[in-house]
């Protein structure tokens, strides 16, 4: 099954059904993921690295490089939802868009965008037939 169309769609359809968007400067990074991860119970001690490098004509605002575990991102392109999209590959990096993905996904929204949004994110996976590993969330 396929899954990064509807990944994007669900995470696109959560992100205008929650809270205002919120961008963040690089220096901002650190202690966002930390938080993030320290809330989503993932501890918050070791961070991944960034790296400010995708080009303004790049069709992605960033992606998590697997070989490395570094996380490439555009640097006025620091939504939270990007930057926690590529935190939960930065966790589960050989699953994809896969269940294991999708339920970090929902810990991370749940631990920086609350419950509500949390929810809903799992709901618009859910509607697209997306697997969620629940374990996770």
């Amino acid at each position: 099954m396929r899954t990064c169309g509807a990944t994007y769609d669900a995470e696109s359809e959560a992100a205008g059904n929650g809270p205002e968007e919120v961008y963040l400067t690089p220096e901002e990074l650190p202690g966002f993921c930390a938080g993030a991860l320290a809330g989503a119970g993932w501890g918050g001690d070791s961070l991944p690295t960034f790296e400010f490098d995708v080009p303004d004509d790049d069709e992605l605002a960033g992606w998590h490089e697997g070989a490395t575990g570094v996380i490439h991102m555009h640097p006025r392109l620091l939504s939270r939802w990007h930057v926690l999209h590529e935190l939960a590959h930065w966790l589960r990096p050989l699953d994809g868009h896969g269940a294991q993905y999708t339920g970090t996904m929902v810990g991370l929204v749940r631990a920086v965008m609350g419950e509500r949004t949390a929810r809903g994110l799992l709901e618009d996976y859910r509607v697209r037939g997306l697997p969620v590993d629940e374990g996770w969330t």
